[in-house]
């Protein structure tokens, strides 16, 4: 397992999947401490985007990359089979989705592989995932993000052993 990297996903780069939020809380952290952030997921049409070899890429969040000085992988849209492979390879998982009534399935997804994941703490993500994931409580602080990115970061190998003992509830 590469402990340099982690991954963030969705189906599709979407404004509520909080790829903003992430970028700057990355971007609050001393530089020494960011990892590059691997993003799994294409635009879904609705911003202005760029055509890539991984697929197309909301071009704000290139911008925002650009802007904040934070190394950002656009990995495109992958099939399931690749995207545990990179999920495997990560030390941390983070899903800042925003959104008050839907949740996707990542946090759970990178848990049974013994990663921990970082998620906001919402009704809906507490439906979804129970005591399972790792919450930040100000969903919309950056900083807030970057200090639970951090912590989690300086106690890796404590979280992640959480991480694959919570596999049992998960099967």
């Amino acid at each position: 397992r590469s402990l340099d990297r982690f991954v963030k996903t969705s189906t599709g780069i979407r404004f509520y999947k909080g790829l903003d939020i992430l970028i700057f809380a990355l971007a609050c952290m001393p530089k020494e401490k960011r990892l590059p952030l691997y993003v799994i997921g294409v635009g879904d049409g609705n911003e202005t985007q760029i055509e890539t070899n991984k697929g197309v890429i909301p071009l704000r969040y290139i911008n925002l990359a650009y802007l904040t000085g934070v190394d950002i992988r656009f990995l495109g849209g992958i099939d399931d089979d690749e995207k545990f492979a990179w999920i495997k390879k990560a030390k941390l998982s983070v899903m800042p989705d925003i959104s008050q009534s839907i949740v996707s399935m990542f946090c759970i997804e990178s848990i049974y592989c013994g990663v921990p994941c970082i998620t906001v703490d919402l009704p809906v993500s507490r439906d979804r995932y129970g005591d399972l994931p790792i919450y930040v409580q100000e969903i919309y602080n950056t900083k807030a993000w970057a200090d639970k990115i951090e912590e989690v970061l300086g106690d890796i190998d404590r979280h992640t052993k959480e991480a694959k003992e919570k596999k049992k509830w998960i099967i």
